[in-house]
């Protein structure tokens, strides 16, 4: 039997594979780097724990590899051996009356991948002030010992997103819809393996109403 104390936000199985989203404010193993404060805006929940297990023993499934994801859990999609998740982070942590910049971080069993400021993407059509990273990660679920891959894209908070065989298109709001200025700025990425390239990003009119309607 599997137990969690957190949301399940999702779960993929191929083949002998498990792959559960839990929603978490720490990763499962300690990690000598915990020095996030509080962040805003205060949503529930701070973090994704991505466990993988090999289910061949039904009875017994055996945990192969442990992701923290600090942020919020956007959506993910699973291609072939390769899971690939979308996290929404704020961009500035918040502590009584100080504020402080968030470089992203990305916990792998017990291990910390830094993502430092000159590997973060900026477009051209993101909002003035960006407050939100999206960060996709790419994990093999077949192999545990394949490193896990990632992008950071500078923008506003994501909303949507729509995904094939080899592009993943993600839509953040844009504009102001209470003057009946709203627009929707897209993001197209290609997605091949563990290889994440953007590669355009454009402005149309209006809302987005869900990832059918992309």
């Amino acid at each position: 039997s599997i137990f969690y104390n957190g949301r399940i936000l999702g779960l993929f199985v191929n083949d002998d594979r498990l792959i559960v989203f839990e929603s978490s404010i720490s990763p499962k193993r300690p990690v000598s780097d915990l020095s996030r404060r509080e962040v805003i805006p205060p949503m529930d929940p701070q973090g994704v724990n991505l466990n993988i297990y090999d289910i061949s023993k039904r009875e017994s499934p055996l945990l192969l590899k442990e992701l923290f994801l600090e942020g919020y859990y956007m959506n993910s999609r699973m291609i072939g051996d390769w899971v690939y998740v979308v996290i929404n982070q704020p961009t500035i942590s918040w502590f009584e009356d100080s504020q402080e910049i968030i470089m992203p971080r990305i916990y792998v069993d017990d291990r910390i991948m830094k993502v430092p400021a000159t590997e973060i993407h900026y477009s051209s059509e993101s909002i003035d002030v960006p407050d939100s990273y999206s960060i996709i990660v790419a994990v093999n679920i077949k192999f545990e010992d394949v490193e896990t891959e990632y992008k950071v894209l500078l923008t506003g908070y994501a909303t949507n997103m729509y995904v094939s065989q080899k592009n993943m298109y993600i839509t953040m709001p844009h504009g102001d819809w209470w003057q009946d200025k709203e627009t929707t700025i897209i993001h197209g990425i290609a997605i091949q393996g563990p290889d994440i390239t953007f590669e355009a990003n454009g402005i149309v009119p209006g809302r987005v109403l869900n990832q059918f309607s992309m």
